[in-house]
């Protein structure tokens, strides 16, 4: 499944980047999102994420991994887990590119984010839409 998001927000790329790195108050922001901790600043993270999808209780055990970043401009990471009980793997990967525009007032950035997510094993069966409708 692939994901585009893009959107003009009212902040500056500074402080934008403050809450992408603060893995906390991101977590909070993601349904599910349990245990998450620093494993290499600014490198690797992992977390727990569950979820219950249909006849599914998920919980994926993942693992985050910072691929590249440029600071207050671009990331993009990946993260990967699999089910304990279910067996089912997630695999996703993330890019974020902030554009500041420097003449606006107040403070503006455009933001456009891209995600393409797999997920394999018992979960898949339910079904592309359904498996969206809950990703997004």
């Amino acid at each position: 499944m692939d994901f585009r998001i893009e959107a003009q927000l009212p902040a500056t790329a500074a402080q934008l980047w403050a809450v992408f790195f603060d893995v906390h108050r991101v977590a909070g922001l993601i349904p599910g999102c349990e245990a998450v901790e620093e494993v290499e600043p600014l490198k690797a993270y992992s977390a727990v994420m569950k979820q219950r999808i249909g006849i599914f209780k998920l919980e994926v055990p993942t693992r985050i991994t910072v691929e590249r970043s440029t600071f207050e401009r671009e990331v993009a990471l990946h993260a990967m887990g699999r089910g304990k009980l279910t067996a089912t793997l997630i695999y996703m990967h993330l890019t974020v590119v902030l554009d500041e525009r420097a003449d606006a007032v107040p403070p503006a950035c455009g933001i456009a984010l891209e995600a393409h997510l797999q997920v394999s094993g018992p979960l898949a069966s339910l079904g592309y839409p359904v498996a969206k409708k809950r990703s997004e």
